[in-house]
């Protein structure tokens, strides 16, 4: 008989390491960068330093109700403000794990200027002073190490959500939030932000822009990654690896195809796998399936079609002394079975060189594009 508490301690034991493993896989797929207090929640509204976060320049607000702005939340209760204008201010906050070098994060933030300029709560010009939103990877607090990313120019009252995405060239313990003045802004405004949200770890992606399947013998194939990759390959079923050529301002690569050298390269298909490597050790793949058509091109040439001998004579007499394939192409390969169904040859570089002892064997010839199969007898 088990000793009952012996079986619940187990079974208890078993359970934790069960929701551990789950806990950990879960964390591991879907990695991120928590971002704290990241509406800008305050019990103290206007005038106040968000809770979690720290002033690195100036003293940006709590909002709303500073020097006017009356904007309501995008998300809870407040929101913050920094200005531009004649001072830049700045906030930061130490991350719940580091930003990695090389990693690729997104995000969101939603983004808007006050309705007011700061001083005398004055109301703002049409069009408003324009801005852009600054995210900073900082190494020490109040650091300012490297611009991550930045909007495009805000010009807008309202909340407008905002995506983006990063990749750091180095690590960072740091993030800073600044406005970037866009013009000569006569009287200070602000810069509203809320609810930033986590950074989100992203593979990378590559993937074919062009929608050509039918290929001739030449032909260029184009396509993009969403990050910047150290290298594209394409892998072909019939031609050699091929390094693509790449574009790192629109992260956009093209290679050249050449199907001329491929005998009977006529009416055929072809897998063609793109591969991205990447500097934080990502791989990424897209395979595209084509129609190669070189007959309406100059690469027309069909090779004639193998001869393949069913009788070998082991008389000594010079002819018909070896199982010979003639005509047999560079790329084959080539299965001899006795009658028991024994393997007793496979080759992919074959020398016509084999003779076997008395019986019949049987064969399969595995080319390109095609398949032979049958059956050779060796005689005395």
């Amino acid at each position: 008989m088990k000793n009952s508490n012996s079986y619940i301690l187990c079974k208890t034991i078993k359970t934790q390491i069960l929701i551990f493993g789950f806990l950990l896989f879960y964390t591991q797929s879907n990695a991120q960068i928590s971002i704290a207090n990241s509406s800008f929640e305050s019990t103290i509204i206007p005038f106040s330093t968000p809770p979690l976060w720290q002033n690195w320049y100036g003293s940006p607000d709590t909002q709303p109700g500073a020097f006017c702005v009356t904007l309501l939340p995008y998300d809870g209760n407040s929101y913050l403000g920094i200005l531009f204008g004649g001072i830049s201010e700045s906030i930061g906050q130490l991350l719940s794990s580091p930003i990695v070098k090389d990693q690729v994060y997104k995000f969101s933030v939603a983004l808007s200027l006050s309705n007011s300029t700061v001083q005398f709560c004055g109301a703002l010009p049409y069009p408003p002073y324009p801005g852009a939103f600054q995210i900073w990877g900082a190494k020490t607090v109040g650091g300012r190490s490297e611009l991550l990313w930045q909007s495009d120019t805000i010009d807008h009252v309202g909340w407008v959500e905002y995506q983006g995405n990063f990749r750091a060239d180095s690590n960072y313990a740091y993030i800073r939030l600044e406005c970037l003045n866009m013009t000569a802004t006569p009287q200070p405004i602000y810069l509203l932000v809320d609810k930033l949200s986590n950074f989100y770890e992203v593979h990378p992606e590559i993937w074919y822009t062009n929608t050509e399947t039918e290929l001739g013998c030449t032909s260029t194939l184009t396509g993009k990654t969403d990050s910047i990759a150290t290298e594209v390959k394409i892998k072909s079923r019939y031609l050699d690896t091929l390094n693509a050529s790449y574009t790192l301002a629109d992260t956009s690569w093209s290679v050249q195809l050449d199907y001329s050298s491929v005998k009977n390269c006529g009416l055929r298909k072809d897998t063609l796998v793109a591969i991205g490597y990447f500097a934080n050790g990502y791989v990424a793949k897209d395979t595209l399936i084509v129609d190669i058509d070189c007959q309406k091109d100059s690469c027309d040439y069909i090779p004639p079609e193998p001869i393949i001998p069913n009788l070998i004579t082991l008389n000594g007499d010079g002819k018909n002394d070896y199982f010979e394939l003639v005509n047999l192409p560079p790329k084959h390969e080539l299965l001899l079975y006795n009658r028991w169904g024994k393997r007793v040859l496979s080759s992919t570089s074959y020398q016509n060189n084999w003779q076997g002892e008395e019986g019949v064997y049987y064969y399969l010839l595995i080319l390109e594009d095609r398949t032979y199969k049958g059956w050779v007898q060796v005689i005395k």
